[in-house]
């Protein structure tokens, strides 16, 4: 299957997956962004894992219904609710570790590790068992009904529209904390905040997308991106795009090479992010020269 026939079939049979990934995509990496200003990067992998193991919780409190009713599988505003407290008990460990002066990554990489294991035995031990895990693993994407595709947009376009209208205050907590608390603001309480956002901004995609492509859009794209900003405005942005284009790639490779999708994007974004910090790199000369001639001309005065 060529390139063309791969996107033709993506596009026909795989429309749902391919809209809600890259919903997700539009906000996840400004998230990430803020993340990594306050050091705290290792909470992207930790938090989409807690959000995971709150879809098993669900899982199994529904393996012991009332006395004669039916089995039945949590339904996906359930998953959503635990997947979002869990993630949201985590970042306020994480949030009030940072207040005590911790470095964030002694609480995230330990939350990482017992979140994997805590949602591995909780699916083992619910009725469901490995039906569970295979439900919410990298099958995810292909799964994907309308509602959880319209989910899934709705939750990227409105974390996008709260991420760009908040940047610069929420920026202002990371970067300038001194200032911010002469001038009577409380960074503390905007980090916490900030990390209760993400939580419910991957406790809702999680159960919808799954745990790896989150994590990979959380924390990818800003690591590698960063060199290649020209500004700080500029860096969510650059951000973004190659998510997004990661997204639809990792599609057609799927298709094209028969591989897992979720693999695919993880894949798919580092080629991406690449791609598009090059192609936005004469802009990060030009403001580099603009830069060194101001300093330049201040010099001689």
């Amino acid at each position: 299957m060529n390139l063309s026939d791969a996107t033709d079939f993506v596009w026909t049979h795989h429309a749902d997956g391919v809209l809600a990934a890259a919903g997700v995509a539009l906000a996840a990496p400004w998230l990430g962004i803020q993340l990594g200003a306050r050091r705290s990067s290792a909470l992207g992998l930790a938090v989409p894992k807690l959000a995971s193991c709150g879809v098993a919780l669900a899982y199994f409190f529904a393996s012991t219904p009332a006395a004669g009713a039916e089995l039945v599988e949590p339904d996906q505003m359930t998953r959503i609710l635990f997947a979002s407290i869990v993630a949201g008990l985590g970042m306020t460990i994480a949030a009030f570790t940072r207040r005590g002066q911790m470095q964030v990554g002694s609480i995230a990489l330990p939350l990482f590790l017992l979140a994997i294991a805590a949602r591995d035995l909780l699916f083992l031990e619910s009725a469901f068992g490995d039906l569970g895990a295979a439900i919410e693993g990298p099958g995810r994407l292909l799964l994907i009904d309308p509602d959880d595709r319209s989910l899934a947009v709705a939750t990227g376009l409105l974390g996008l529209a709260i991420l760009a209208t908040l940047w610069r205050p929420v920026s202002d907590a990371a970067f300038d904390p001194t200032d911010l608390r002469t001038r009577g603001g409380r960074p503390a309480l905007r980090d916490l905040l900030l990390y209760l956002f993400v939580a419910a901004f991957v406790g809702v995609v999680t159960p919808l997308v799954g745990d790896d492509l989150v994590l990979g859009l959380l924390v990818l794209p800003p690591i590698i991106l960063r060199p290649f900003a020209w500004s700080a405005a500029s860096f969510p942005w650059l951000a973004t795009s190659g998510s997004v284009t990661g997204v639809g790639l990792g599609f057609v490779v799927a298709v094209e090479r028969d591989w897992p999708v979720g693999v695919s994007i993880l894949v798919a974004l580092p080629v991406t992010c690449l791609a598009v910090g090059l192609l936005a790199s004469p802009l990060r000369v030009r403001q580099l020269l603009i830069a060194r001639s101001t300093s330049a001309r201040a010099g001689h005065r």
